[in-house]
């Protein structure tokens, strides 16, 4: 069965822990609104059990995710300072199994790092109704209120390294692409084209593209 994912991209942005702690818990918040399987989240572990005896990280108070993140900084092996650069980062699971199981992994704060971005991604769980126009443009706006990222997708793991090939045979990175959602900021807006019958919806700092194959957002 095909899995999908939804993922924030932004390049360099230095952050400090108190925001990147805000901006997590705002999102884990919103996405608990648009489903059950997107809430229960706690810090990941070696084993399905002792994952699931850690704390179920708050989606109200910031504490939590502060000190997540805090622990989850990068650093040095010779004296164990913190790579200030690298910003935070945290992989999360929702405790759920089958079906329903989801992972996210968060890395904000990053800057001034060549060949590393800002990202945001969740691994969806296989019951999220990806024909729900209403569904998909709640978890787009999640991630783009949340986040402000440059970009988002909302895509299958094997389309998505369909385009990444296709880009890279181009001398590209990366190219916009739409095969359930796609989240452009307003510079990059002008670099894609929607097809005919494809939704789009405006958002403070850029644009939303959904497929034509969703039932309708509104």
């Amino acid at each position: 069965m095909e899995s999908y994912f939804a993922a924030a991209y932004w390049p360099s942005r230095r952050e400090t822990l108190e925001g990147c702690a805000e901006r997590a818990t705002y999102f884990l918040s919103d996405l608990a609104g648009i489903s059950d399987t997107l809430r229960g989240w706690r810090k990941k572990a070696k084993s399905r059990k002792a994952a699931l005896a850690q704390k179920v990280i708050s989606a109200e108070d910031s504490n939590d995710m502060r000190a997540l993140l805090e622990n989850g900084r990068s650093r040095r092996d010779m004296d164990r300072s913190v790579i200030e650069e690298l910003g935070y980062g945290i992989g999360l699971w929702n405790g759920q199994a089958g079906s329903d199981e989801a992972s996210l992994s968060v890395r904000c704060g990053v800057y001034d790092v060549s060949g590393m971005s800002n990202a945001v991604v969740l691994s969806l769980p296989r019951s999220f109704d990806l024909t729900s126009g209403k569904g998909v443009l709640a978890l787009a706006r999640s991630f783009a209120e949340a986040w402000e990222p440059e970009r988002f997708i909302l895509t299958s793991f094997s389309r998505n390294g369909e385009e990444v090939d296709k880009a890279q045979a181009k001398g590209q990175s990366w190219q916009p692409f739409l095969d359930i959602a796609l989240y452009l900021q307003k510079p990059l807006v002008p670099s894609f084209q929607a097809r005919t019958g494809d939704a789009i919806y405006e958002l403070n700092h850029g644009r939303v593209f959904l497929s034509h194959s969703l039932s309708p957002a509104d």
